[in-house]
């Protein structure tokens, strides 16, 4: 049965869909106010945070941070301020913000909604772009908002008093002031207390001398004058001004390196304090005269300004302890403070007044938020040995440096483990009704049911005298009454919990056989006998037959699970089935492959679907997840159809889907997550984990090693909240991960990663690290760098190398190196092929510019039963940093400075040495490298990407991207296929016509595809998350990088893939991402279209094949009409529509799904919903 799925051509790639993986963590900017109350001096507080393209909105509870909005922005946001308008019960707050493409926009919240009151563009013609980023300040005394974007302007926007909006308009009151500093401002700030509106400027001039200057703004005259003070000379290292609003002393700290210094234009007042540089800071409370400040080395203080008669005292700091490297805080209220960072977690602390006599810090940390940023690099490891690769990142900087293991997929933890072959069924039990927790553990054998029992802190067999245990279990529940009731091939037994003895026992009429039962807690049971189906009720500690009905095919499988609207409110979170009667069963048939809805308890048919194909139901469930009614069936090929239900007036089937699961028949049990929703495991060859995110349903692999044959909850005490599991041979018991796409684990290292490979044949990774930033004796910063080994699965230290004086890591890569030690036998003997971890450095010394020496460092990892060595087998001096090492064959490929050097590896009676055997000029600096059959791709510093090939001992160019890029990266997708990052944030395809007849054409690359993606890319790699094996663990040349995706990761603690889309695929998208761009109404009125078009200094162009899939996916978001409004637009627009086979193609594909096409009155095809749903979906599971 044709299974729905974007088709993967990569040798006839159209277009390339870029989405996120794991969204960016990045906290850049964040600012406390009363958002989403209906009036701004409510007691509510807000804390907005901004990371990447992405706007949240959180509030503080005292369970610590609830997220109630996240909003994406078509734009980087580069700042972000509140402010309030109005007063009382009518004040209100506004959120500003700007984007790194000069647009500004004004939010305010009205009836539970982020709405747009106005927007703008930044843009002139005026000068560069300031090199500290914008900056950003409100005045909410006289209704100003102040932005400085270019270097030497200032752009002043009134903001309208009653509605808080800005007016950008050319006609509009809005304004440029020229500044006396043609560029160097490193900071604004208004200043507080006077009869006009003034702002300070720090500046640094072109001899690096630092000053303090102030303005006063004159709004009707729309220009600068000279402000109330005299300008200051400030200390060199000044960076950042704070405003104090203090009433008897307003004015401005100067924060450096050495001191915090006050002006006030007639008083200066300076303390020292040990030199640090300053990352952000934030006002604590109302008073005015204390600030939080946050160093570069993650040391948080306070400074205090103290008054005696309103007279300026002192200043005082105070260190209060360390927290991660801050990029912006926030105070938000009784001591609470939001640290955001963008090169480590981002925390919540507490301000104590006390000391803690152990740390001697000041704070208290009450809750961390991982931040993968910045991905520095990272590599695919198959960490589980189970053909499941997980990414494993290089994220943070300096002492927040962190290993980062990101998996796919939910694990389980396992508790108790026991081999236990041919188990064909389980079912939990109580010692009695109330019972919070599982006693027992019933498990069905081909011929015997077996019973373990939790007693105390042991798991034992047990008997329960009432049941058969000479037969197989079909089935096992607790009743009401304190009661269990088992099912078998013969009978139906009650028994008593209390003594387990029997009560009563039901036969069905004429001896016949028992074939399959399905029941609940409330007393319902049906079984099947043949195609008689009969519907039993418990009660009176009885088993009574209610109604028999004889169907026209054998049952497969049967369900009666309650739905919520069967369910009592107090139901207990474990026990689905207990609180109230069933009103539905689902009855799968043998047969005619199709599954009946029956009313309970008369048995009368509801409803009927076919599944289509030759598959038979094997398993069905009825249960609702977040809110939606839901009918599951799962088939004997592996596959799941999925169909919402309404239940009311009559049962009605829709919006069916179809997932393949696995390749083996599914099994379906309801469970619980540790936050109490609802899920579905289905037990198969690759076991799934089907839940409701965001009224979605969503699917997650579980890690598990082997198939799962038959799963159900098992919360006891000595396991709680545990499902056990059931394989071919083993019994498993075992606590579930949180229910979330991705999983997270964090080693901390204390320092800051730079580069990491892993080599599966020594289970080891092999990375590089730098040490923390501290001030030497001059001043001057310090930095070493390290290679360091560590052990795959305990991540403990194996061996770490100390590079030399000014010696930095530049790259690390795994090696397959033949020995070409003189014979010149052609044959591929894999004896004389090692494994090996190569490391390129530069020498930097500080009176370079250009380093003009490195060393290639060879280690060789041995690992044995009981040791792990590692030995550096040789190392070769370079004339040049070595910026990039790949895999080329069995040879060493580098980039040193501007040459692309190829060495091979010779091992003559254990002395081992790299040989130069040819090399290839042309280049700036050639700093990254990869490598197909014999193909190079070089990314050069500024000059884009050349494909060189090699053949017989020599590199030559064969293709050239003549555009002028800085790449940050470059990866090949095929053989005419190139992709590319440059550090605009754009993301590029470059094709080659290798079948060009005439050589200007062959040796040209074109330009196929751009998109701006926003965030800069530091790592591409080929692979897939979950997928089976790993790339680049130098197994070169043969073929394992075919089909695969391509991964990436950003500086904003981004995870993203990007597949290649045939032509198909691309105009389907393509017409989807058009009419979303053009139907849905973003955030702030920024458009789509000027987010994601290609934008460098020189240009900016539109996006080209190219598909943003978070836009696309965010279909599925959207209310009906909207979705309903995107498929008239992409009817009217056509541009899917690429003629009848195409079209019978996409018919194809969604058959499984139901899903179709229809025609209009004039024979024009149309899309359907189901079609573009399912599209969206079957892409969506690619990358899930």
């Amino acid at each position: 049965m044709a299974e729905f799925a974007a088709n993967y051509a990569p040798d006839e790639a159209h277009g390339s869909y870029v989405v996120t993986l794991h969204k960016s963590t990045n906290i850049t900017h964040s600012t406390t106010c009363c958002f989403t109350a209906s009036s701004a001096n409510e007691d509510k507080t807000n804390l907005v945070l901004a990371k990447a393209n992405v706007l949240e909105i959180h509030t503080l509870t005292p369970d610590g941070l609830t997220l109630e909005h996240e909003l994406p922005c078509n734009g980087r946001i580069s700042s972000l301020n509140s402010f309030v308008i109005g007063t009382g019960e009518a004040a209100r707050t506004v959120l500003t913000i700007t984007t790194d493409r000069y647009k500004t926009a004004s939010l305010i919240y009205e009836n539970g909604e982020v709405v747009t009151l106005s927007s703008g563009d930044l843009r002139d013609q005026v000068g560069a772009e300031v090199e500290k980023g914008h900056l950003a300040i409100v005045d909410e005394t006289y209704n100003l908002c102040v932005m400085c974007v270019y270097a030497g302007y200032l752009k002043v926007i009134p903001i309208d008093a009653k509605t808080g909006a800005m007016d950008m308009s050319s006609e509009g009151p809005s304004f440029n002031a020229t500044l006396d500093e043609p560029d160097g401002v490193l900071d604004i700030q208004f200043l507080h207390g006077l009869p006009q509106p003034a702002i300070a400027v720090l500046y640094v001039d072109n001899r690096q001398r630092h000053f303090l200057k102030t303005y006063t703004i004159v709004v009707n005259k729309q220009e600068l004058q000279p402000g109330p003070w005299n300008t200051y000379q400030v200390e060199a290292g000044a960076s950042m001004l704070i405003s104090t609003p203090l009433q008897a002393q307003k004015g401005i700290l100067v924060v450096g390196q050495k001191t915090i210094t006050f002006h006030n234009g007639t008083t200066t007042k300076a303390i020292p304090m040990q030199p640090t540089m300053m990352q952000a800071w934030a006002n604590v409370g109302d008073e005015g005269n204390r600030f939080l400040l946050g160093d570069h080395l993650g040391n948080m203080y306070v400074v205090v300004i103290s008054t005696q008669n309103n007279v300026l005292h002192s200043l005082h700091i105070e260190s209060l302890g360390e927290t991660s490297t801050p990029s912006t805080i926030s105070y938000l209220d009784n001591g609470v403070v939001f640290l955001g960072s963008s090169y480590g977690d981002s925390q919540l602390i507490k301000l104590t007044e006390e000391r803690d006599q152990a740390t001697g810090s000041y704070l208290n940390l009450l809750q961390e938020y991982p931040n993968l940023g910045p991905i520095v690099d990272f590599t695919l490891a198959d960490l589980d040995r189970r053909g499941q690769s997980q990414i494993v990142t290089c994220s943070g900087s300096k002492k927040d440096g962190s290993i980062r293991v990101v998996r796919n997929g939910i694990g389980i933890n396992e508790q108790a483990s026991v081999e236990l072959p041919g188990i064909k069924g389980m079912w939990r039990l109580r010692s009695s009704t109330s019972s919070s927790y599982d006693r027992f553990l019933v498990q069905s054998f081909i011929s015997e049911t077996r019973i373990l029992e939790i007693n105390a802190d042991e798991m034992e067999e047990t008997e329960i005298a009432g049941f058969s245990s000479s037969s197989p279990t079909l089935f096992a529940s607790n009743v009401q009454d304190d009661m269990f009731v088992q099912v078998t091939e013969t009978c139906v037994n009650l028994v008593s919990a209390a003594d387990r003895k029997l009560l009563h026992n039901y036969n069905p009429p004429s001896g016949s056989k028992i074939t399959v039962a399905g029941g609940s807690e409330n007393g319902q049971l049906l079984i099947a006998a043949g195609k008689v189906l009969i519907y039993l009720n418990v009660s009176n500690s009885k088993v009574n037959e209610t109604t028999t009905t004889t169907l026209q095919q054998e049952v497969s499988c049967i369900n009666l699970s309650p739905f919520d609207s069967d369910l009592n409110a107090d139901s207990d979170a474990m026990s689905d089935s207990q609180s109230a009667d069933s009103s539905l069963c689902a009855v799968g048939l043998w047969n005619d492959n199709s599954v009946m809805l029956l009313n309970l308890p008369d048995l009368t048919e509801a409803t009927q679907v076919k599944l289509g194909g030759d598959t038979q139901a094997r398993s069905v469930m009825l249960t609702t997840l977040e809110e939606k009614d839901m009918l599951l069936v799962g088939l004997g090929d592996g596959q799941l159809i999925t169909h919402e239900l309404i239940i009311k007036p009559t049962p009605t089937l829709g919006n069916r889907k179809k997932v393949s699961l696995g390749t083996q028949p599914i099994g379906l049990s309801l469970f619980r997550s540790s936050d109490g929703k609802r899920c579905v495991f289905a037990a198969s060859d690759r076991p799934t984990v089907i839940y409701s995110s965001s009224k979605k349903v969503s699917y997650a692999n579980v890690n598990f090693p082997g198939e799962v044959n038959h799963a159900c909850p098992f919360n006891c005490e000595l396991f709680q909240d545990c499902l056990s599991l059931a394989s071919e041979t083993t019994l498993t018991i075992g606590t579930i991960d949180d229910i979330k796409k991705l999983h997270v684990q964090t080693w901390k290292l204390g320092e800051g990663p730079r580069y990491i490979v892993h080599n599966a044949e020594a289970r080891v990774f092999g990375m590089t690290v730098e040490s923390n930033e501290t001030f030497n004796a001059e001043d001057e910063v310090d930095q070493s760098h390290t290679v360091v080994f560590l052990d795959d699965t305990t991540f403990e230290e194996i061996k770490r190398f100390k590079l030399e004086p000014f010696e930095v890591s530049l790259k690390v890569c795994n090696c397959a190196l033949k020995n070409e030690d003189g014979d010149d036998s052609d044959g591929e003997d894999d004896a004389d092929i090692g494994n090996y971890i190569a490391v390129g450095t530069a020498i930097a010394h500080p009176d370079e510019d250009e380093a003009s020496e490195g060393r290639i460092l060879l280690f060789k990892v041995t690992r044995t039963e009981n040791s792990t060595t590692v030995d550096l087998v040789t190392e070769k001096p370079t004339r040049g940093g070595v910026y990039s090492i790949s895999n080329l064959g069995n040879k060493l490929l580098a980039g040193i400075n501007s040459k692309v050097s190829l060495y091979k590896f010779r091992n003559v009676d254990g002395v081992c040495e790299l040989v130069n055997e040819c090399g290839h000029h042309g280049h700036i600096l050639a700093l990254y490298t990869k490598c197909k059959g014999n193909l190079i791709v070089v990314g050069d510093l500024m000059r884009s990407i050349c494909v060189l090939e090699y053949n017989e001992g020599a590199l030559k160019e064969v293709a050239r991207d003549y555009n002028a890029n800085w790449m940050t990266d470059v990866e090949i997708i095929d053989d005419n296929m190139y992709l590319g990052s440059e550090i605009s944030s754009n993301l590029f395809t470059l094709k080659r016509n290798s079948k060009a007849t005439a050589d200007e054409e062959k040796s040209r690359l074109e330009v196929f595809g751009e998109f701006h993606l926003g965030q800069t890319v530091n790592k591409f790699e080929k692979g897939r998350l979950g997928g089976s094996g790993e790339v680049g663990t130098g197994k070169a040349g043969k073929g394992a990088e075919e089909g695969l995706d391509v991964l990436f990761g950003t500086i904003d603690g981004m995870l993203g893939c990007i597949h290649s889309l045939n032509e198909i695929d691309m105009a389907f998208f393509s017409s989807l991402q058009s009419a979303l761009s053009k139907v849905s109404t973003p955030l702030g009125n920024l458009r789509w279209e000027d987010f994601r078009s290609w934008c460098s200094e020189r240009s900016e162009r539109k996006t080209t094949r190219f598909i943003d899939g978070d836009l696309v996916e965010s279909f599925l978001d959207l209310p009906k009409e909207m979705q309903l409004s995107v498929i008239e637009e992409m009817n009217t627009d056509g541009g899917w529509d690429l003629g009848k086979e195409a079209t019978a193609k996409l018919v194809e594909e969604c058959a499984a799904s139901g899903a179709g096409v229809e025609t209009d009155d004039n024979k024009r095809t149309l899309l359907t919903m189901e079609l573009v749903m399912s599209k969206i979906e079957g892409m969506m599971r690619r990358h899930q």
